[in-house]
């Protein structure tokens, strides 16, 4: 396994399993160069239930200064946050942020995109029935996130295909839902943005291949846009889930190089060999 790092890790600030130094003592265990944690920033809204509050965010910073200071010479630690489009932020003191919509803002109200796939039926409902109209709505809003943040990682980019092995709500054979993903892959490329293969949901049980889609990911290929592996660990055993399997599938689509965050704090290519 080339990948010795996971910079997208939940803890129990947010909807994670485990505390943040469990979680830097199993990623020593597990042989890793460096680790980052990514709690989910709060997305202002009532329905948020996930999302860390400020003064839980504080805390949250003070404790990952605390074990980067207990562990330096063990490990190196990062500190980030996953942020949602409706709302932002952006602390100058972070190392890096990930990107992702969780919820989807539209005219008709706002949209949980990986809650259930219940309420994810609702707000096809919202916007008319055609899952096709809030997959068009899902892509525009993250090329219009990629445009106005300044986030390193794009997080699960087609995350609204969570539940289709089960529920089967999208098809993703369409030619126009492809076409609404790969145009948008394609400008959130131009953005400079780091796309995350994210072996998550498959921790989870609710896929069998990472984020994105492999015709999304022969885009990428294509495009010569970078990637990094993670895999948006909620619990402290799944730190390098699947990681084996996602350097295959990359090498096997002429992948050479993913990208990892160096202790000098720059994301620099490293060889999958």
């Amino acid at each position: 396994m080339i990948s010795r790092s996971n910079l997208h890790t939940h803890t129990n600030y947010c909807d994670g399993k485990d505390s943040i130094e469990a979680i830097v003592k199993q990623a020593i265990d597990d042989n890793f160069r460096s680790l980052g944690f990514s709690g989910h920033a709060y997305a202002g809204n009532k329905i948020d239930d996930i999302g860390m509050k400020n003064s839980v965010r504080n805390t949250y910073y003070h404790e990952i200064r605390t074990m980067s200071e207990k562990y330096r010479d063990q490990i190196t630690l990062f500190m980030g946050l996953e942020v949602d489009l409706i709302n932002p932020i952006r602390p100058s003191f972070l190392d890096y942020t990930i990107g992702s919509i969780h919820f989807l803002p539209t005219k008709q109200g706002i949209i949980e995109i990986d809650n259930t796939p219940e309420l994810l039926q609702e707000g096809i409902q919202m916007l008319g029935g055609d899952p096709l109209t809030l997959a068009r709505a899902y892509y525009e809003a993250e090329v219009r996130f990629s445009r106005i943040n300044k986030y390193e990682i794009l997080g699960h980019f087609d995350l609204l295909t969570k539940f289709d092995e089960t529920s089967h709500i999208f098809d993703e054979t369409d030619k126009a839902y492809q076409t609404l993903a790969l145009d948008a892959i394609e400008e959130i490329g131009k953005q400079g943005k780091i796309i995350e293969l994210n072996t998550g949901a498959i921790s989870r049980g609710y896929k069998t291949q990472p984020y994105p889609a492999l015709f999304i990911l022969k885009r990428i290929h294509e495009l010569h846009l970078p990637v990094i592996i993670s895999s948006d660990a909620h619990a402290k055993e799944n730190l390098s889930y699947h990681f084996n399997e996602a350097e295959e599938l990359l090498r096997s689509l002429g992948f050479t190089e993913v990208m990892e965050l160096t202790k000098d704090h720059r994301f620099v290519p490293q060889l999958l060999k």
